[in-house]
């Protein structure tokens, strides 16, 4: 009941989950179908949006200049798949087991590696480095700056790193909430459980999606998905923090042009 009473107090911005999540094998196994979906906007962009948004990558930056490609949180490989057949060399680096054995499955000819990209070593190895879908986002400040460095060890010379955040914009009309529910069986546990579904803005435009999960023994866990959204200029100042400067920006990863209501923000950076 402590650790219940704990968890429903308002965590520290970009506190861990308490649980495994990405490599849970319940939920590993929804979030595989959900990517999978092709018409459902959720663990990946629809199928529709990703045929589109390779084509983008294509255009703009040409398998002929970027040739080798590291796509980061590659999931099962979807954008991998596209990106191979539009010319390019792809290695696809996922923390899901579930998701790289699917990859491995159906795409034998690219190198997917069940990896953090966190502990990322390589050296001057690649001419394009994406990471799709806001994943950038989700990460505590540190762990951002991190990535950055090992993204520019990791790159070529001139090469180019593309990626999306959401920005204040998607965040715009949603105030806190706090729902209980029961489930049999959910997206998050097999057998039956109770969740407190909470969405919490804090300052800063770090915003929190949170579920607490209470089991049949009274086992409680926390699932934080949190969220630093981004302005142009913050972006860009994050960046240049770690020695990058945006190229270009658009208003999603399909190449759209932003706007004031543009909900995602899309860059290169060099």
């Amino acid at each position: 009941m402590k650790k219940l009473f704990d968890l429903l107090d308002k965590p520290k911005p970009f506190a861990p989950h308490t649980t495994d999540f990405w490599d849970d094998e319940h939920i590993s196994k929804g979030m595989l179908e959900a990517h999978l979906a092709p018409d459902v906007d959720a663990a990946s962009r629809t199928a529709a949006f990703m045929d589109a948004s390779a084509d983008f990558i294509a255009r703009r930056l040409p398998p002929e200049h970027y040739e080798k490609v590291l796509d980061l949180g590659c999931g099962p490989g979807l954008y991998a798949k596209r990106l191979r057949e539009r010319g390019y060399k792809v290695k696809g680096v996922d923390i899901s087991r579930r998701s790289i054995r699917y990859a491995k499955e159906q795409f034998p000819g690219i190198d997917f590696v069940c990896q953090d990209y966190l502990s990322l070593t390589e050296t001057n190895q690649y001419d394009l480095v994406l990471l799709l879908y806001c994943d950038f986002a989700v990460l505590p400040p540190d762990d951002r700056k991190q990535l950055l460095d090992k993204i520019r060890q990791a790159l070529r010379r001139d090469g180019r790193f593309l990626f999306d955040v959401f920005t204040p914009q998607a965040f715009l009309n949603r105030e806190e909430i706090h729902t209980w529910f029961k489930e049999q069986s959910g997206f998050f546990r097999k057998e039956p459980h109770l969740c407190l579904e909470s969405y919490i803005p804090y300052g800063d435009d770090v915003h929190l999606e949170r579920f607490i999960l209470i089991d049949e023994n009274g086992n409680v866990e926390a699932i934080h998905n949190w969220h630093q959204a981004y302005t142009y200029d913050r972006l860009r100042q994050e960046l240049l923090s770690s020695g990058f400067d945006i190229e270009s920006s658009y208003g999603d990863a399909k190449g759209s042009v932003s706007n004031k209501k543009s909900e995602t923000l899309c860059v290169i950076a060099f």
